[in-house]
């Protein structure tokens, strides 16, 4: 039952909307039976969908007077965000991306969070979830975590992972965060990561909640195969040399550092098959090898845990020896973690 202190208060919630027409309506419903409905409300931003998607979430508009919609140009995820963000009026803003859909007392859950524990972000737990219904826990760790330095959450969402995640949706955040935050609109697939790592140097007190599993991603196919290599990958890179631009620890610069060259390792295997037929990406790995030969990895043994220095001595020796032990880890993980 929700915190009386807090049964007045309000959340946006952002639902970027682009050509979802078969998974939109679960969205909107899964919304809609929200234990907290009333408390909400919805922008969804239409991102020039040319399918069925708008006629869906106009259907819903023309139902709930707190749903609202606002229609753009197609402008990418990031873009579609940003928008919906200029609409949000209440206390609390959360995301949501429109093929997901969250259980009925996601929200409440979130909004306890807040008020127990008075933080200024609040995240629950996540399952993937497959078109054929199965279920996958994202980790079979279930207890709770408060984080009250930004060196502690930074070390956990760039290092273990064990609890905060990069993802956007899942978490409540109170709005005056996000006015020290944004989103980098040029940005298509890793946008999430410089706007979560802003948002969590900005809070005081983070708090995550691991048992509860009430966010599904859904995944389009069979299984949480990578996607393939594209150049737009490469933008990673970018965000965290951005990120390095911060007013930094040594320690938190160190961690950003080491985030830094795991995805050199990472991008140096997927594009192993395009650069031998593309000068341009040649060029681009074989300065990703120099920078992976060259990084000293002594430096960091005093913040890093074994799985991490692993995977690092791994990368230099073979970005490829690294890339079959991740896979070997998420097989198991995969296996254990159904629901």
């Amino acid at each position: 039952m929700l915190n009386k202190t807090f049964q007045n208060l309000k959340i946006s919630i952002v639902i970027p909307v682009y050509n979802v027409e078969n998974y939109v309506e679960r969205c909107l419903q899964s919304v809609v039976d929200q234990t907290i409905f009333s408390q909400l409300d919805i922008v969804i931003v239409n991102d020039g969908s040319t399918d069925d998607s708008l006629a869906i979430c106009q259907s819903f508009a023309a139902q709930y007077d707190n749903i609202k919609i606002i229609s753009q140009e197609n402008s990418g995820l990031a873009a579609a965000r940003i928008t919906g963000l200029d609409y949000c009026q209440e206390d609390y803003i959360t995301f949501i991306d429109s093929d997901d859909f969250i259980e009925d007392d996601c929200m409440e859950i979130l909004l306890n969070l807040i008020s127990n524990y008075n933080a200024d972000i609040a995240q629950i737990n996540y399952y993937a979830y497959f078109e054929d219904g199965q279920k996958v826990k994202s980790t079979s760790n279930t207890s709770l975590k408060i984080f009250n330095s930004f060196e502690e959450s930074l070390y956990d969402v760039l290092i273990p992972e064990n609890y905060l995640r990069y993802a956007v949706w899942g978490t409540l955040y109170r709005k005056p965060i996000l006015e020290q935050t944004y989103f980098r609109e040029k940005d298509h697939i890793n946008e999430d990561i410089f706007f979560k790592i802003k948002a969590l140097k900005a809070a005081k007190t983070v708090v995550v909640d691991n048992s509860a599993h009430k966010y599904a991603y859904v995944q389009r196919g069979n299984s949480l195969m990578r996607s393939p290599f594209s150049e737009k990958k490469l933008h990673i890179l970018e965000i965290y040399q951005d990120l390095l631009t911060m007013d930094l620890t040594a320690r938190e610069r160190q961690l950003i550092e080491v985030k830094l060259i795991l995805s050199k390792i990472e991008l140096a295997e997927q594009m192993n098959d395009k650069a031998r037929n593309n000068q341009h990406l040649a060029k681009v790995k074989q300065q990703l090898m120099t920078d992976i030969k060259n990084f000293n990895v002594s430096e960091y043994k005093a913040i890093l845990d074994h799985r991490t220095l692993t995977k690092i001595y791994l990368g230099k020796i073979s970005p490829a020896l690294y890339r079959k032990a991740v896979k070997l880890y998420m097989t198991i993980k995969h296996k254990f973690n159904k629901l």
